[in-house]
Formats: structure tokens, C-alpha cells, sequence
């Protein structure tokens, strides 16, 4: 699926059809898993060999190639479906720049992408193709934004079971993947604000930097200082519930001591009253007695020195 958005005098109109041809300023989204004919689309609009365009469309790093008549910026961003618990899951978006045309290529159908669409279309004053693409960068650093914020607060909700006492044998585990993924996903950020400076470099030909988001270098280093702090919650988390598990494991030792240091006298009075010599002629209740006095002594005395 192919959707196309025109810009004339700096008002968005969605085109369905002929986007080939249209002189206006535009921004065309293509979906790889969706469009059969993604290849021979771009083919046709860039006028270029297909080898070029397979080297397009295969997965890469960030990074950014400038070519005779167009440039290339690859840039990752994190999804909004993705489980961070399982792995860190790339929106990967490349970005065709020409002097009249951005063309955007996803993997797949994606609701960050949609709604970044639903947005310029609803936008005015957006005159050339630095501020479509200052405008689409700056929503996708919103959205990630976003995941990352989400993804705190359901970190903060896992901190909250852990002194509600609530335990789960894979906590360790999946917090580890989490923290690898957030790690990885700050490798991401890192060379996405490699290709934001060499943009701010002037490295794109067919852009006006005094229409270009400098706030944008300011976000990525924002993501990046995000990622950390994340991971360090997650230490932190880590170490809440690690000793969380040693007091449990102290307190069940503590009552196992208590309740063997109360055995010990039962035990004593009945290997004493078993013994084949002459005793003091007592009767069974008596010396039953005789021993819960002195293990509820026992006992108190133990509660009240620890």
C-alpha cells in the first residue's frame, strides 16, 4: 500500500492516485511486506538501476549515502508494539531525499507511521522538503519518547511488586534481557544522532538547514541519556529484588533457629527422663509441664535479645 501527501502552499492534500507525476512537494510512504511492486515503484520514481534499489531496500545501521540526484538516511527508532521484554523491536525507516520529494520505506505497516501521517495532513505551513522532513523526525522522537516513558512507568509498577512482596523465577532473567535491549536500543540512538549531525553538517544537499529542527540533535542526546537512566533502574530494580530475596531468606532462617533452639529443650528433658537410672518420680503431665514453662521461657527470652 502507497500513501502520498502533496503540499501546496503550505497546505497537506493526501493524493491516491498519479503520485508519479504530481509537481508538488510531497511525501510518499511505501510498506515493504505490503507493496509487491515496492521495487519497480521507486525504480520508476528515482530513475535509477535496480541494483541501487536493492541495496535500498535491504536492512542496515543508521547512517546516511548521498548519491548524484538524491541522498539516503537510514534512521531507527523504536515500535510502538514492541516487547522490550523479549527483544528490542527496530522500526527501521529509510528515507529517499530529493529537491521536490521524501519517499519513506518501513518494513512493515506500523501505527507510529500512520499517525505521523494523520498529523501533516492535518498541518499548515509546511512549504518544502526540510520541513516535511524536520516535521516527520520530530513526531517519531515524540513517539519514542513516549515508549520510553511507558516503559518506565511499567518499570516503576515492577518495582511496587517487588516490596509487595509478589516474586516470579523469571524477574532476573527477562529484567536482563530488558536491560541488553535497552543497551541495544541506545546503540540505535547513538548512530541515529551520527546521521542528525552529519545532516546538521550540511551533508544533504537537497536540504535548507535554516528550516531544519536543530532541536533534534538535543532529543537523540535525550534518548540516549533515557536508555541510561532505564538501565540503571533496572540495576537498581535488580537489587531492590535481590535484597528482597535475602531478607525473605534470613527471616525463614531466623524462624527455623527459633523454633530448633525451642526443640532443643523437649529434647534434652526427654533424653534425661529416658535415661535407665533413678529419677525423681514424676508423672507425665508434670514433666510435660515442667517442659513448656521452660520453652516459653526460652522462647521470650529469645524474642526479647533479638
Amino acid at each position: 500500500m502507497v500513501k502520498c501527501v502533496a503540499f501546496e502552499k503550505g497546505i497537506a492534500q493526501k493524493i491516491d492516485e498519479d503520485y508519479h507525476s504530481s509537481p508538488l512537494v510531497k511525501w510518499i510512504i511505501f510498506e515493504k511486506e505490503n507493496d509487491i511492486e515496492l521495487k519497480k515503484n521507486i525504480m520508476e520514481i528515482l530513475n535509477v538501476d535496480s541494483l541501487i534499489i536493492d541495496d535500498l531496500l535491504e536492512e542496515q545501521r543508521p547512517n546516511l549515502i548521498n548519491f548524484e540526484n538524491f541522498s539516503v538516511a537510514v534512521i531507527g527508532f523504536p515500535k510502538n508494539k514492541g516487547n522490550f521484554d523479549e527483544k528490542a523491536d527496530i522500526l527501521q525507516v529509510t528515507f529517499i531525499i530529493s529537491k521536490k520529494m521524501i519517499i519513506s520505506i518501513c518494513d512493515e505497516k506500523n501505527e507510529i507511521i500512520n499517525d505521523v501521517f494523520k498529523k501533516i495532513l492535518n498541518s499548515r505551513g509546511i512549504m518544502g522538503v526540510t520541513n516535511i522532513f524536520s516535521f516527520i523526525l520530530d513526531k517519531l522522537v515524540e513517539k519514542s519518547v513516549l515508549i520510553l516513558d511507558k516503559l518506565e512507568d511499567e518499570l516503576e509498577e515492577k518495582e511496587k511488586m517487588i516490596f509487595l512482596g509478589k516474586k516470579n523465577k523469571m524477574f532476573l532473567f527477562k529484567n536482563n534481557d530488558l536491560k541488553d535491549n535497552l543497551y541495544y536500543l541506545g546503540k540505535i540512538f547513538r548512530s541515529d544522532l551520527e546521521v542528525i549531525n552529519d545532516i546538521m553538517a550540511n551533508k544533504i544537499n537537497f536540504l535548507n538547514l535554516k528550516y531544519f529542527g536543530e532541536h533534534l540533535q538535543d532529543r537523540f542526546l535525550y534518548l540516549l541519556d533515557f536508555c541510561e537512566s532505564l538501565r540503571e533502574f533496572i540495576n537498581s530494580i535488580n537489587n531492590n529484588y535481590v535484597s528482597m530475596i535475602n531478607f525473605d531468606t534470613n527471616n525463614h532462617i531466623y524462624k527455623l533457629t527459633i523454633i530448633g533452639s525451642l526443640l532443643i529443650i523437649p529434647s534434652i528433658i526427654s533424653g534425661f527422663f529416658g535415661m535407665n537410672v533413678d529419677l525423681p518420680s514424676l508423672s507425665f503431665f508434670e514433666i510435660l509441664i515442667f517442659t513448656l514453662i521452660l520453652s516459653f521461657s526460652s522462647y521470650f527470652i529469645l524474642r526479647l535479645r533479638f
